[in-house]
């Protein structure tokens, strides 16, 4: 056995530690960018805000003036409180340009610009990029410019307030700077704490994961050298403990696979083993025709000479072995074309017509058919989807034989509610028919038995109801006609049988 030698190149400890610092770094540039970009824009925004807020609160504030519900002291207090929170600088004058507010010492450079801006036509200014015009209505204009002055742009709003005083609020976007740098700085110095943190975090992770690893490792080298012995015996609930415990088993079943190897004779003895099922079933084939048709003839031979020697004296008794007769007769006769079918479809002689159905149409004709059986048998029907209309690509009259196949089957097996459901259901480009009843579940061991022919899970009942086992296997055999697929599963209350057909595209 050749060995190769795989060397480590990027242990899972650096994979881990570069990928954190990969992250941590992407998100401190991301942050810094998205500050750089879309902060200061943010925050002159929030300043705008702050401006139309200052100016609606001053309003209110010099209507309760004039109404006399403040005094001078605290109108003055409010209007420095309202100019403080917001930062602002802010000027009001009254109609002989005097100043009855201000939080600057030197207002005259204030009141002429404000002055200036009354003066001005702020849409031409802004079209002769002067000016940067933000807003504008009947109350006040809110807009940005380059204050020669101060060296920096200024946002300010100026108009008229409801009590006729004329008010200037301004705010110098070197303090929305200056707040951005600190921001940038707040969060790379937080960038960098948490890089170191990352790091150390890495480390720690690294280990955790790579020490079990290794010893996976190092049981996987053991069992590439036929040590079967070697076991992971970490006690870990992780997935990497779940592929300790699947290594495990594998390691059991390649001791097992291989002892079964040594042994040529194992794979001579399964053939044989093979041919003798094969002529088994062969075996149990012929015995179960001639048992199901033993029977009938049976009965029919036993009535017949029964009628000939005159045992039945009366007519209702005639009457009554001739039905007899008539039945078994029938039931044989029944028996022998589904053997035929059956026969034709497995040997390829039966094609199938592919056309276009409602199978809810279908699903409607054969309960309607079957309806005088349900009425005897006290069994009530839910078809819920018996409004809708789904075509399906099929051959017509297989698939007439299969539903009635699994409907026959679920009158014969229905009890306890006697209730027989049938439901659609459409996935991809087939739709899944489903006809559950009922009643008992099917043993787990004999689900994938009753495909096969004569097979009967309740003999006794299926002798009751006239069943010869044929009627399932009529339905794999049709279902591989198409292939499509079918299928029983068992339910809390009775048993589901299923099986699909193409739809929404033609075979």
């Amino acid at each position: 056995m050749s060995k190769i030698k795989f060397e480590i190149r990027h242990s899972i400890r650096t994979r881990l530690l570069l990928a954190f610092l990969a992250i941590i770094s992407g998100m401190i540039a991301f942050l810094l960018i998205f500050n750089a970009a879309f902060s200061e824009m943010f925050y002159e925004s929030s300043k705008r805000r702050d401006m139309r807020e200052a100016y609606k609160e001053i309003s209110q504030l010099m209507e309760d003036y004039e109404q006399e519900k403040i005094d001078q002291s605290k109108l003055s207090d409010q209007f420095d409180n309202i100019c403080l929170k917001r930062s602002l600088t802010a000027i009001m004058i009254e109609s002989d340009w005097s100043a009855t507010y201000s939080n600057v010492s030197n207002y005259e450079g204030i009141v002429g610009r404000l002055q200036q801006n009354l003066i001005s036509d702020p849409e031409q200014l802004d079209a002769d990029n002067v000016i940067k015009l933000l807003e504008k209505n009947d109350s006040y204009v809110l807009q940005k410019y380059y204050d020669i002055k101060f060296g920096d742009e200024v946002v300010e709003l100026y108009g008229s307030l409801p009590t006729g005083q004329t008010i200037l609020l301004r705010v110098a976007t070197a303090s929305i700077k200056d707040t951005m740098s600190v921001m940038n700085m707040n969060v790379l110095i937080v960038g960098l704490l948490m890089l170191g943190i990352s790091v150390l975090f890495a480390i720690f992770l690294s280990s955790f994961i790579a020490k079990p690893i290794r010893k996976l490792s190092e049981v996987a080298k053991r069992m590439s050298v036929l040590d079967f012995d070697a076991k992971y015996t970490e006690k870990d609930t992780s997935e990497i403990g779940l592929l300790g415990n699947s290594m495990n088993e594998l390691s059991l079943e390649l001791e097992n696979t291989i002892k079964k190897l040594k042994s040529a004779n194992i794979e001579l003895q399964s053939d044989i083993e093979n041919k003798q099922k094969i002529q088994q079933r062969q075996k149990e084939f012929l015995s179960d025709v001639s048992h199901e048709l033993k029977t009938p003839i049976a009965l029919i031979e036993g009535y017949a000479e029964a009628l000939k020697d005159g045992i039945a004296s009366d007519e209702e008794t005639r009457n009554e072995y001739c039905d007899i007769i008539i039945d078994e007769a029938a039931k044989m006769n029944s028996m022998v074309k589904q053997m035929l079918t059956i026969s034709q479809i497995e040997s390829g002689r039966s094609e199938i017509d592919i056309e276009r159905f409602d199978i809810v149409k279908m699903i409607l004709s054969v309960l309607n058919s079957n309806m005088i059986k349900f009425r005897k048998n006290g069994i009530s029907i839910s078809f819920e989807q018996k409004n809708e209309s789904v075509e399906v690509f099929a051959d017509a009259l297989k698939v007439e034989q299969v539903l009635t196949n699994f409907i026959t089957n679920a009158v014969n097996h229905c009890k306890n509610e006697k209730r027989i459901t049938i439901y659609l259901k459409k996935h991809d480009d087939l739709v899944r028919i489903y006809v559950e009843n009922t009643g008992d579940n099917i043993p787990a061991d004999q689900i994938d038995e009753i495909w096969n022919k004569f097979y009967k899970v309740d003999k006794a009942r299926s002798r009751e109801y006239g069943g010869n086992g044929i009627g399932l296997s009529i339905v794999k055999a049709i279902m591989n006609q198409h292939g499509r697929e079918c299928g029983v599963d068992n339910k809390q209350d009775g048993v589901v049988f299923w099986f699909d057909l193409d739809c929404n595209k033609e075979v």
